[in-house]
């Protein structure tokens, strides 16, 4: 699209108009922020200043359609200045990032809804990185997060441990650990174990299961008075 320095659309294809839901002809003369909502006209705004400076950016915008609809676009947009360096168009190429945006919402919220399972859930819970030796073996594993109920059960703050290798904690890795970690690793299978930690005089029961490449995630249970 190119407009003027006044908001008014001066040349928009048909690309833009189908998007918009207009025939090219109705955006013509049009304001620009007539497309836009509240917030992206005060951004509108603020951003026609930066042109009038000469400055180009990539930005992202939600525009309203003609029936109502919200939609997003990722413009590319530069200013065209006269000989004495003011103002005269602004040119955008503008690209469709709806889905993209929609699939960033989802994700947004599916991990809204993850940590709130993982603050809440009663069971102690881990996600860990593993670090191989040789014969492609499991030898280590570093801790990428933990829950509340992990701390509430050892007595350790989250702080502690995140970025840590279990072997740089006292206890948290066995041998038995180890096979187990392996096991997993190897079959792809979750495995239940039950170990004592001799650091907290505690014994327990985990599950560890694969979670990506590299990953493990596991729940704890203290089975101590079992």
């Amino acid at each position: 699209s190119l407009v003027d320095r006044e908001y008014r659309v001066l040349f928009a294809n048909e690309k833009l108009a189908r998007m918009l839901g207009y025939s090219v002809d109705e955006l013509l003369g049009r304001s620009f922020l007539d497309f836009l909502d509240d917030e992206g006209k005060t951004a509108g705004h603020v951003n026609m200043e930066k042109r009038q400076a000469g400055i180009a950016e990539s930005l992202e915008y939600k525009f309203i359609r003609k029936d109502g609809s919200p939609f997003w676009v990722h413009s590319n947009t530069r200013p065209i200045l006269d000989d004495e360096g003011r103002l005269v168009y602004v040119l955008s190429m503008m690209t469709d990032i709806t889905e993209r945006k929609r699939a960033e919402e989802a994700l947004r919220e599916s991990e809204e809804r993850y940590r709130s399972l993982f603050t809440s859930m009663a069971e102690a819970f881990t996600f860990l990185e593993t670090i191989f030796g040789e014969e492609s073996r499991v030898v280590d594993y570093r801790y990428l997060d933990v829950n509340p109920a992990w701390e509430r059960m050892t007595g350790v703050n989250r702080s502690e441990v995140i970025g840590h290798t279990a072997t740089e904690l006292p206890g948290s890795v066995t041998t038995r650990t180890l096979e187990v970690i392996n096991r997993v690793i190897k079959t792809g299978e979750t495995v239940h174990h039950e170990n004592y930690n001799s650091v907290l005089d505690k014994y327990f029961s985990t599950y560890i299961w694969k979670a990506g490449k590299n990953r493990l995630a596991s729940t704890i249970t203290d089975i101590t008075e079992r």
